[in-house]
Order: structure tokens, then C-alpha cells, then sequence
């Protein structure tokens, strides 16, 4: 229409979030006084509700809330295999939660440079030091970065192995990356932050179970809204993506080296598909990205770098 349906568009769903959000609570109201359980863990789609995954952490009624990343149907799948294993052997030891959902492919070195090489492109062949410290500046440089590394990951988050990446202090990162990926204007952009600077960010950061994964919301601190513009939604949110040195590798290294450059420790971060396909699963189909979009400056693809120069 003309725009003038949007305010009753956005009446209509903030309605609908907020029925969400009371039927959650009475659902997790009831389920504390049947077990007195200490600790609530969400599945199904629902559960990708981030304001409703913050808001029942806000409650303060379970002291822990974990929310694992693939939380949709196709996460059952993980569910059903654990479930028949304790069936299968109930003395079996359980693994701690999941430190990260890299459960998918990963490619050799040989198949990355013979998907550069059938693409025409040529790629400088980097330690992931300078890899790291070139895409930081790249991105304090306003640079919008590909980022292609490691497994993929189960769910429909991408958390720092098939990503755009772009710079958290301009506002018009987050058009340039709607854009690419047709997303509507009002979609926010989500920030990965490194876990130990969270807090001085952002506030209510402090349900791990929820912000490991993207799966909650956080309020952007005063001092740091205008720093920050690509990340703060409308209302002073964000959907923050801890970061972990120890599990993250070569992400918590490029968030950290873009953060000594700029004193940000943060940087735009959505998932590496454009309109109407999947996060993209092979080397071709990223190279395919970088070949065809303009806007797109730079590639991370392994440890191979490859970059546009703009003309001058």
C-alpha cells in the first residue's frame, strides 16, 4: 500500500508478541510448580522468539535458561538421537551442553583453491593472524566482508562461519545489507560481540544460555546508541551473539583485532544467503555471491583472501 498500513501492521504484531509472551509465562509458571525445577530448557520454533526468550529470563523463575541454536523443527532430529541413546544406554555418561553448533561440512584447503581457480579469481593464501587483521580493517574501512570458515552450522543462525560481516558505526551498514539480501529496512542487524566486553555494551546480557546463540535480546546501553547505530533496533534493542575465544577461533580473532583498531568490540554480523535461498553450504556458491554482488569488497573463504579494488 501507500505506508499507511504499517502502523496498524505493527499494532497487530507487537499484539501477537505480547500474547506469546503470556502464554510462555503461564506455561513456565505451571511447569515450576509441577517439577521445581531450577533450570528451563526451550525447543520448537517458538523458541527462536528472542523478546520471548529474554522476557521469561527477565521473570527471574528459573535461575538458568538455555535455548539450544537449531530451536525448529529440524532440531528434533538432534533431540530423537539423544532421546533413543539414554533409551539405548541409560548408565551413559551425558556431554555438557553444546559449546557451539558447528556440526556440518568443512572444506580442505585443495577444494577451496580449486573453487577460486575454476572461478577465475586470485586469492592471496594467509596465516590466520594477517587473515584476521586485514578483514579488520576492511571492515573499519566500511567494507562489507564474506565470511566463509570452518563447518557449517546446524539452525538458522549463523554465528561466525557463514557470514556478512560489516561495520557496527555507520547506519547505513545496515542498509547496504538489507539491501543485498532483500530484506525489509526495519529487520535489524544482529551484533557479535566478545562475551568478555558484553556487559559494558549492553545490559541484560547475563542469561548465557540465550545470548551464546542469538536467541535473546538485550537493551543497548545509553553511552554506546549512537556508537553503534547499525545494530540498535527501534526500540534500543539488540539480539547480541556472545563470542567465545576459546570456541570461536579465527571470529573471536577478527572481532578482537577490529576492536583494538576502533575500540568497538562488536561488529554487524547476519547470516550468508541473499533473497530466497540458504545460508550457502560450498565454496562455489560464496564466490558465487562475491562474484555477482557489487556491494559486497571482500572474501574470507578459509584462509584464502581474496578483495575488490574500486576504482578511484
Amino acid at each position: 500500500g501507500d505506508g499507511s498500513d504499517i502502523g496498524y501492521y505493527g499494532d497487530f504484531a507487537a499484539t501477537v508478541q505480547h500474547t506469546l509472551e503470556q502464554l510462555a509465562y503461564n506455561l513456565a509458571v505451571r511447569l515450576k510448580k509441577l517439577t521445581g525445577a531450577k533450570n528451563l530448557v526451550l525447543g520448537g520454533g517458538c523458541a527462536l522468539n528472542c523478546s520471548m526468550n529474554a522476557y521469561l529470563s527477565k521473570t527471574g523463575l528459573f535461575e538458568n535458561i538455555y535455548v539450544f541454536p537449531a530451536a525448529n523443527d529440524a532440531g528434533c532430529s538432534l533431540g530423537a538421537a539423544l532421546g533413543l541413546n539414554y533409551l539405548l544406554n541409560p548408565q551413559a555418561e551425558l556431554k555438557p551442553r553444546i559449546s557451539s553448533p558447528a556440526f556440518g561440512c568443512e572444506y580442505t584447503r585443495d577444494q577451496i583453491a580449486a573453487a577460486i581457480e575454476a572461478y577465475g579469481f586470485t586469492a592471496e593464501e594467509l596465516s590466520s593472524d594477517e587473515l584476521c587483521e586485514r578483514v579488520a580493517a576492511d571492515l573499519a574501512d566500511n567494507k562489507i566482508i564474506l565470511w566463509f570458515q570452518g563447518q557449517d552450522e546446524f539452525g538458522p543462525r549463523a554465528l561466525g562461519r557463514r557470514s556478512f560481516l560489516g561495520n557496527p558505526a555507520n547506519r547505513e551498514t545496515l542498509v547496504r545489507l538489507n539491501t543485498i539480501k532483500g530484506r525489509e529496512m526495519w529487520r535489524p542487524l544482529a551484533p557479535s560481540v566478545l562475551s568478555e566486553q558484553a556487559s559494558s555494551v549492553m545490559e541484560d546480557v547475563e542469561e548465557y544460555g540465550i545470548h551464546r546463540f542469538m536467541l535473546g535480546v538485550a537493551t543497548i546501553r545509553k553511552e554506546w546508541r549512537a556508537r553503534v547505530p547499525a545494530i540498535v533496533h527501534i526500540d534500543f534493542t539488540a539480539r547480541p551473539h556472545l563470542v567465545e575465544k576459546n570456541e570461536d577461533g579465527n571470529y573471536w580473532k577478527v572481532i578482537h583485532a577490529f576492536y583494538q583498531k576502533t575500540d568497538i568490540p562488536l561488529v554487524c554480523n547476519t547470516s550468508l544467503n541473499v533473497a530466497g535461498q540458504p545460508i550457502v553450504h560450498t565454496p562455489a556458491e560464496v564466490l558465487e555471491i562475491f562474484k555477482t554482488v557489487d556491494e559486497v569488497g571482500t572474501l574470507a573463504l578459509g584462509n584464502f583472501y581474496l578483495t575488490k579494488n574500486k576504482p578511484e
